[in-house]
């Protein structure tokens, strides 16, 4: 510590130490959101891909009552119900349910298969002569409240009546006591998207019966049945678009934990991360800005594309080429550095104008701070023979601070065949072991505390513990720690 103190002193008298703070850092430019600064996808990427970022669950209720065969409605329903189904992400759910006098579940699961092993499942001609709204939603409020809950769910109802059910029907009627529990209970399902579509001009007011379960019901015009498809396919745009609303969109700017820079030129590692992001994301116009005098940065790339999920590392060239005078002044900064850019999405366009839901992106830590600091200037041919003979003394006292090495250390190439025991004298041994054709390089030292030993073999380092058998490299060491005293005589180095 004295030495670092006459350090100090032998600096110029006139020079001090120089501080600054630039301030608040948020006064630097940074990342910012541009929706038009990515290369939009198409729409069919963008739906495949918002398909399995999150899960649905679909339940579909389908009439089987008699009435369901007149005019091929209920040809025209499994039809539609076949392209939904077809549409699907795999990591969708899907529950089919037919209904007439009864409801019941013909089809619960993932909804990666194929058509027709779902919607073959319903019965090939529909012949109830009932038709039980109340049961088929009991039935459907029961499906979409099994766990796990989905994120998104949606309930689809064809019917081409009113609601007729037979004698001993829990729903006996179209209100009353159970319709209120139904609702009570369907109203502890989060984010249900549900549309009602009556085949028939006098099935409005059965498909109004799904609005008394999940308020906010979109309930089709009774149209003909050639626009079917095109309506269930609304449906699914509409679960889409509930998706689209809870996918996360971010990129996160982490920096070095200790951002430290001295003069000249240094290499430092920024990482760009998406791991929090569900979509692709883009980054453009990339620079490194700072308020620090003198300071420039280059970085490896004015681009980078993100996958949902990955992290970019970014290996930063900063150059601090501060002014100097004629005097040694030690120099301490505190100053801002931004990374500098446009982030967007190729998704963006779609979700905006496809499925009406803007795509939020989440910008954090394009900011932070630098601390540079060094001795600036140029000193007297007297000030600097001084400064260097001060520095000898500061290496010389940390030299001498060190332990000593003691006892011996035995290693062996080739079990007990090639066994040497090596004398360990002085602050540092270096051996050169020949093992055939090849050397080996060995360099032992203390470790700070003196009661443990640093061994490097070929720059694999290894902390040996007295008496514990190590093998390192290939090289099987070991510490011997008993042999006399620790001593300073001996060499640093072993031929």
């Amino acid at each position: 510590m004295v030495a670092v103190a006459l350090l100090i002193l032998a600096v110029d008298a006139g020079a001090g130490l120089v501080r600054r703070d630039t301030g608040r850092n948020d006064a630097l430019p940074g990342l910012t959101v541009d929706e038009g600064a990515s290369v939009p996808a198409s729409p069919g990427e963008v739906f495949t891909g918002l398909s399995g970022r999150v899960a649905a669950r679909y339940v579909i209720l389908v009439d089987t009552s008699q009435s369901m065969a007149e005019s091929g409605r209920y040809d025209a329903a499994l039809d539609a119900l076949r392209k939904l189904v077809s549409g699907l992400a795999a990591t969708d759910d899907i529950a089919l349910i037919a209904f007439g006098e009864a409801a019941r579940v013909v089809y619960s699961g993932p909804a990666g298969r194929t058509p027709a092993e779902v919607v073959d499942l319903l019965p090939a001609n529909p012949g109830d002569s009932r038709t039980d709204i109340g049961q088929a939603l009991d039935r459907a409020v029961s499906a979409l409240a099994s766990p796990p809950v989905a994120a998104v769910n949606a309930v689809v109802l064809l019917t081409d009546g009113g609601h007729e059910p037979a004698a001993g029907s829990p729903y006996p009627f179209s209100a009353g006591t159970a319709w209120t529990r139904l609702r009570d209970r369907a109203a502890a399902i989060p984010d249900v998207v549900a549309m009602g579509l009556p085949l028939a001009p006098g099935a409005v007011a059965g498909a109004n019966l799904l609005e008394t379960v999940f308020p906010g019901a979109v309930i089709a015009a009774p149209e003909s049945t050639t626009t079917l498809t095109d309506r269930i396919e609304a449906e699914a745009v509409a679960v889409l678009a509930r998706k689209a609303g809870m996918i996360a969109a971010s990129v996160t700017v982490v920096w070095p934990d200790k951002l430290r820079l001295r003069p000249g030129a240094q290499t430092v590692e920024v990482t760009v991360d998406a791991s929090a992001s569900q979509v692709p994301v883009t980054l453009s116009n990339l620079a490194l800005r700072t308020d620090c005098p003198d300071v420039t940065a280059a970085l490896p790339t004015a681009a980078l594309t993100l996958d949902p999920g990955q992290a970019r590392p970014l290996a930063v060239e900063v150059r601090w080429n501060p002014s100097m005078d004629d005097r040694l002044t030690p120099v301490r900064l505190r100053c801002g550095v931004a990374l500098d850019g446009t982030v967007g999405s190729p998704w963006s366009a779609v979700l905006a104008q496809s499925l009406d839901s803007p795509l939020k992106l989440d910008v954090r830590g394009a900011r932070t701070e630098v601390t540079v600091a060094g001795v600036l200037g140029a000193p007297s041919v007297i000030g600097s023979a001084v400064t260097l003979a001060l520095l000898a003394l500061v290496g010389w006292w940390w030299w001498r601070r060190l332990p000593v090495l003691r006892g011996t250390l035995v290693v062996s190439t080739d079990g007990q065949h090639n066994r040497a025991a090596v004398p360990l004298r002085g602050r540092r041994t270096r051996v050169t072991l020949n093992d055939g054709p090849t050397s080996r390089q060995i360099l032992a030292r203390p470790a700070a505390d003196g009661r443990r030993l640093v061994l490097s073999i070929d720059r694999t380092t290894r902390i040996l513990d007295r008496h514990v058998p190590t093998r390192v490299s290939g090289v099987s060491v070991e510490w011997d720690a008993t042999e006399g005293p620790a001593t300073e005589d001996a060499p640093d180095t072993r031929p």
